[in-house]
C-alpha cells in the first residue's frame, strides 16, 4: 500500500470512530449516523481495496470528484429537510406556549373567569 492509502486508512477509521462515538453519545441520531456509518464504511473499503474505484469505472479523478460533491449534495439536502422540520416545530411550539401563558395569565387576572 502506498502512504496515501494509509492516511485514507487512518481517516476513515478515525471517521468511523467518530460517528460511532457521537452516535454513542447521543449527540448524533441513529437515523443520521446510518448515512455517515456508510460513507466512512465506504472510504475504508476504497483506503483498503483502490482498485475497486477501476473496477467501477471511477479512474479518472474528476469523476471521483463529481461522485463525492453529488453525495454531499444529498447529505446536505437531508440535512436542511431535518432542519427545516424542526424549525417548523419549533414556530408551533411558540405559538402554544405563548398561547398557554396567555391564557394563564387571564386567569390569574380574571379568576372568576
Amino acid at each position: 500500500m502506498q502512504p496515501i492509502h494509509w492516511l485514507m486508512l487512518s481517516v476513515s477509521g478515525s471517521l468511523l470512530l467518530l460517528i460511532l462515538t457521537l452516535t454513542w453519545r447521543r449527540q448524533l441520531r441513529e437515523e443520521y449516523a446510518l448515512l455517515w456509518l456508510g460513507g466512512s464504511a465506504l472510504m475504508v473499503v476504497v483506503s483498503l481495496w483502490p482498485r475497486l474505484l477501476e473496477a467501477l469505472g471511477l479512474s479518472y479523478t474528476p469523476h471521483v470528484l463529481l461522485v463525492v460533491v453529488c453525495v454531499l449534495t444529498l447529505v446536505l439536502l437531508q440535512v436542511s429537510v431535518a432542519i427545516s422540520t424542526l424549525k417548523g416545530q419549533v414556530k408551533a411550539l411558540a405559538q402554544q406556549l405563548a398561547l398557554l401563558q396567555y391564557e394563564l395569565n387571564q386567569r390569574r387576572d380574571h379568576p372568576s373567569l
